[in-house]
């Protein structure tokens, strides 16, 4: 079953309903080809060159079309940067990259993933990573506690949300740990552009979902 997952806690109405919007809007989003899953920028100038072969995997190869989107909002004092991938294969959406920075805790981060009956318990993995971090068959998402502030001072966190839609290719094991792959380079190059500077640094690569 396609599950959607949205993550924030201050916000969270806008996040969610930007993750509902985007992810399944309908209508294509321009034509490619199988190079734009091999490109060193996938996402506009996002540099995810180390995780082509995720990409790929993830989004299922058909020898269709594919079409990217990309777009980056806000500015990161006034915590209202938003970066977003979108892409989508023969006009059907297939993988969406969410990263923003927010003003939330663990708890209420992950508080609204339950309210919105984002994923059941057996589906869920918690993975050992930044202020917290999960994972489900078709979704990772992470919080990271970052050392800046907006301008009324207050700590910022960043999140990050990769959700995959359609039939998965790989076993369930493999498919968490490419969005997680995608998902740590997110917050890698969400850091570079908003100066969240992470409290706890980010890990090269994503650890292990097991």
């Amino acid at each position: 079953m396609n599950r959607r997952m949205a993550l924030t806690g201050a916000g969270a109405a806008v996040l969610a309903a930007g993750l509902v919007g985007v992810l399944f809007a309908t209508g294509a989003l321009g034509g490619g080809d199988r190079s734009a899953l091999e490109a060193k920028k996938i996402c506009g100038d996002m540099d995810y060159a180390s995780q082509a072969k995720a990409f790929q995997r993830v989004v299922p190869d058909d020898g269709g079309d594919v079409g990217t989107d990309s777009s980056v909002r806000g500015r990161p004092e006034d915590h209202e940067w938003t970066s977003r991938c979108l892409l989508s294969l023969d006009g059907e959406n297939a993988l969406l990259i969410d990263s923003r920075l927010v003003l939330t805790t663990p708890e209420n981060w992950q508080r609204n993933l339950w309210s919105r009956e984002i994923a059941d318990g057996k589906d869920l993995k918690k993975v050992d990573l930044g202020a917290r971090a999960l994972s489900t068959p078709n979704s990772f998402a992470l919080l990271v506690s970052c050392t800046s502030e907006d301008r009324s001072n207050r700590p910022l966190q960043l999140s990050v949300a990769v959700t995959a839609q359609g039939e998965a290719r790989t076993d369930d094991g493999a498919r968490r740990q490419d969005l997680a792959d995608i998902g740590v380079r997110a917050a890698q190059l969400a850091d570079a552009e908003t100066g969240c500077k992470p409290a706890e640094a980010l890990p090269k690569t994503a650890p292990e979902v097991k």
